[in-house]
């Protein structure tokens, strides 16, 4: 068994991974910062070249109407950010304002370098959405097949490489998850107007205070230092955050039912992510944001999946004769492997009826279900007590059966006891007090005649279920209308046409047949059986 420790180590660099992809994302749209301002200093330092005096340019003196000449090459300009704006699909507003601004007559100094500022802007920011979009789907992506992979290896289970794909990914980035209901999307327009907005304030009082350019220009300079903050902010805030969505979908796909939240061991994490690490969240309450990391900006907090102990031997792979892969306890020798190959099913075969490996993914499937029998928290224990059952049935050669019994406590009657493996089927004692039986089946059919008619003729036997290797559970119970006498009629009846049936030439009726109508008999014995007083479940 991997101890807390190693789930936290391989976890924690998955949460590192996905730093150096927010980090290679910021990189980038620091570039695009460098390059938007560069271009805004020059041609704010042209402007003020042309319309300046010795004091500066005033506002007055910004606020005049462009020539004839001077409005002449201002449209060229327009002209040359429509088609920019047009190949780079920037703000349809923008677009539409960029139009707008080709066809006036009129149009201020200031209205003009504002306008060549906001092209500035409106490219940084499609440049950053588009880096922002790619490092939060890549983190996606990365901490989904991580999750798989590294709780399956810390299992020693082979588990078959799986992606998001596209509509997933889409999806899943699409999702609104603070109190606000934005996206990242909607934060970074956000974060654009307000920029735009704060670049008209502070030219505008600067021009009203009589600013020199270069006081113009620092002034500028410091907006966008500004909003490049709230940009790594954003980028790490939102890489997170996806990151965490993406292990719960992995985690729920495994069956985790736990994780634990992990905090980094250094001075720089905050008093809030200390004291909840090492707390461990119920995945049905895991939520992003609120029960489980990022908890706040640029947060290095990450979770681990929380293994019980029923997982504690693992598995491996193995591979049948055919090729096929299936999966066996981590601790089987290859000597031990080589002797269960040895197993008749035979039996299963002549029924069309194959045994199935059992799998993690199988154990994972494993659901609770509502029964009158047991309590809520009892249902959860019988939950518990299929899963365990499956890792026996793991260890066991493929297609014998297993079984245990418990009283209406959830307390063992029995250990796990095997069946035999040229019958394929398990003995299992009777009790003088209420109980219940649970077994697998290894092709993970319905109930047979014999199992059905073992639960009407023990009066004590109030829940049986058959586990099927897929993870599928088949269920019947006895309720306070319990008929004995016409269930012991139905299953009589039953019996008798799976004589007749089986005395079938096989000329006449195939074995797919056979096994057909078989289960379809059991079928109609059961919905019989529910007007006297047993429930089935599936």
């Amino acid at each position: 068994m991997k101890n807390s420790e190693y789930w936290r180590g391989r976890f924690s660099l998955l949460e590192r991974s996905t730093y150096k992809t927010a980090q290679a994302a910021l990189r980038e749209i620091e570039a695009l910062y460098r390059q938007a301002l560069y271009q805004t200093r020059k041609k704010l330092d042209s402007w003020c070249a042309r319309f300046a005096d010795d004091n500066g340019v005033s506002l007055i003196e910004s606020r005049r109407l462009l020539s004839t000449k001077e409005l002449e090459e201002f449209r060229w300009d327009v002209a040359k950010y429509i088609e920019t704006a047009q190949k780079a699909g920037l703000d349809e507003t923008w677009q539409r304002q960029l139009r707008h601004a080709s066809a006036r007559v009129h149009i201020s100094r200031l209205e003009a370098v504002e306008t060549q500022i906001r092209q500035q802007i409106e490219e940084l920011y499609a440049g950053q959405e588009t880096q922002l979009t790619e490092a939060v789907r890549r983190a996606a992506a990365d901490a989904y097949t991580g999750a798989l992979r590294e709780t399956t290896k810390g299992l020693d289970v082979k588990f078959k490489t799986v992606s998001l794909d596209k509509t997933q990914l889409d999806a899943l980035t699409s999702k609104a998850w603070t109190t606000d209901d934005r996206t990242f999307r909607d934060r970074c327009w956000t974060n654009k107007n307000a920029l735009v907005q704060a670049v008209h304030k502070g030219l505008t009082q600067g021009l009203l205070r009589g600013d020199s350019p270069a006081q113009l220009t620092d002034a500028i300079a410091k907006q966008f230092d500004v909003d490049r903050y709230k940009a790594g902010r954003l980028v790490y805030t939102e890489t997170a955050y996806y990151r965490a969505l993406a292990e719960k979908q992995g985690f729920k796909d495994l069956g985790v039912e736990k994780v634990e939240i992990i905090g980094t061991l250094d001075g720089s994490t905050c008093s809030i992510c200390g004291q909840l690490d090492g707390k461990e969240i119920p995945l049905a309450q895991y939520e992003p944001g609120v029960t489980v990391p990022p908890f706040h900006p640029r947060c290095r907090c990450t979770t681990a999946p929380v293994i019980p102990e029923d997982f504690a031997d693992g598995l491996r792979i193995a591979r049948g004769e055919d090729g096929e892969k299936y999966y066996v306890p981590a601790g089987t020798k290859w000597l031990e492997w080589k002797g269960r190959q040895k197993t008749d099913v035979s039996t299963f075969q002549s029924l069309n009826l194959e045994p199935e490996p059992v799998t993690m993914q199988a154990i994972a499937k494993v659901k609770a279900f509502n029964c009158d029998t047991l309590d809520a928290a009892k249902q959860r224990q019988l939950q518990n007590a299929h899963k365990r059952l499956l890792m026996e049935a793991s260890k066991q050669p493929l297609g014998v059966e297993v079984g245990r019994v418990f009283d209406l406590d959830m307390q063992p009657l029995t250990g796990n006891i095997t069946g035999n493996a040229e019958g394929h089927s398990v003995k299992l004692p009777n009790f003088d007090t209420p109980y219940i039986v649970i077994h697998t089946h290894p092709a993970s059919g319905i109930f047979s005649h014999g199992d059905l008619k073992s639960f009407i003729k023990n009066e004590n036997l109030k829940l049986m279920t058959a586990l099927g290797h897929s993870g599928h559970i088949f269920a019947i119970e006895k309720t306070s209308a319990y008929d004995f006498a016409a269930a012991d009629k139905i299953i009589k009846m039953l019996y008798e046409q799976i004589l007749v049936m089986a005395d079938t030439p096989r000329k006449k009726l195939s074995d797919a047949d056979l096994l057909t109508r078989a289960a379809g008999l059991v079928e109609s014995s059961l919905k019989e059986l529910e007007a006297h007083g047993i429930k089935f479940y599936r």
